[in-house]
């Protein structure tokens, strides 16, 4: 009986001390910026993210509160004070709103940098030279660096406030590109975004960017130029139609028709399926290709003979 009543008791003490233990955790006090971004990816990702905002003090296992609360959504949101509780926070995060007064920013998978900080200066009436300007001056490369994704701006709108929280944003994601796809430094990173640029701008759909990517390379091992109008749409000439006479007349670093090999910067901001696609093509022996009509498609040739009978066709 007395064995028993051990079992018990140590049942019960165990029980407690995990209760207070729990009650204590739970209850700890954060310090917390009043607005977070909450990043895409699994909960672990984003507790993983969130550490560094409350001073490392989020632990792996508090991804099984956030998920018994929900799935938080990517974007930035309001904490409702300063100081909170573990458990409140965990659970703020996952039905936090997004701050009052802020507005949604765009940048849509395959926008130049420029003509992006264009659309930006004309929609806020602020100085266009100026703002460009700031940009080259904290970002890494002039094209292609920023990652595409929808992004609040403040009530504010100071633009250059904005285009820092994008560069630095940008520069985490590289890091993980980096990392993840084994690149080793920034100078390999940057030719697989002049890829991807490239197969963003020439790709009709996610579907075909390996098979696109696959003929650049082709091209580009057998010394051919790359002959792509897509290149042609740099900066503030992002949306402009490509003409015979266009590609006459630019002497730019973009134009393909005149160049060897790769232009030296993207020509955009590449999506992240652009970006595996220039590290991880298709193999194909493909050299050429052509959009067919009113098809969000294209039909790629081994030759330029076959190629020559596809565009006949079409």
């Amino acid at each position: 009986m007395k064995a028993v009543l051990y079992i018990v008791y140590a049942i019960l003490g165990t029980m407690l001390i995990t209760i207070i233990s729990l009650t204590i955790y739970f209850n700890e006090k954060l310090d917390v910026p009043l607005k977070i971004f909450i990043p895409k990816g699994s909960i672990s990702q984003i507790i993983s993210h969130l550490d560094k905002e409350v001073g490392g003090k989020l632990y792996p296992t508090d991804k099984y509160v956030v998920a018994y609360f929900g799935q938080p959504q990517s974007g930035w949101i309001q904490m409702p004070e300063k100081s909170m509780k573990r458990i409140e926070f965990l659970e703020a995060i996952t039905k936090a709103k997004a701050p009052p007064s802020t507005k949604i920013i765009t940048l849509i998978p395959g926008e130049t940098t420029k003509y992006f900080i264009k659309l930006l200066t004309e929609k806020y009436k602020k100085d266009f030279d100026e703002l460009y300007l700031y940009y080259l001056e904290i970002s890494p490369i002039k094209e292609g660096f920023l990652i595409p994704d929808s992004y609040y701006i403040n009530r504010e709108r100071n633009l250059k406030v904005f285009l820092n929280k994008l560069v630095n944003h940008a520069k985490k994601v590289h890091i993980k590109y980096i990392k993840d796809l084994k690149l080793e430094n920034f100078e390999n990173l940057k030719k697989m975004l002049v890829i991807a640029s490239i197969v963003q701008k020439e790709s009709a759909s996610k579907e075909e960017m390996k098979t696109v990517s696959s003929v650049i390379y082709n091209r580009l091992e057998k010394g051919m130029k790359l002959q792509m109008d897509g290149t042609l749409n740099y900066g503030l000439y992002s949306h402009i139609k490509i003409t015979a006479k266009r590609i006459r007349e630019d002497d730019s670093e973009f134009n393909t028709y005149k160049i060897n090999g790769l232009p030296l910067t993207p020509i955009c901001n590449p999506s992240s399926e652009a970006v595996l696609s220039a590290v991880y093509p298709e193999k194909t022996k493909y050299f050429y290709f052509m959009k067919l009509k009113n098809q969000k498609k294209h039909i790629f040739s081994e030759t330029y003979k076959s190629h020559l009978k596809e565009v006949k066709k079409n």
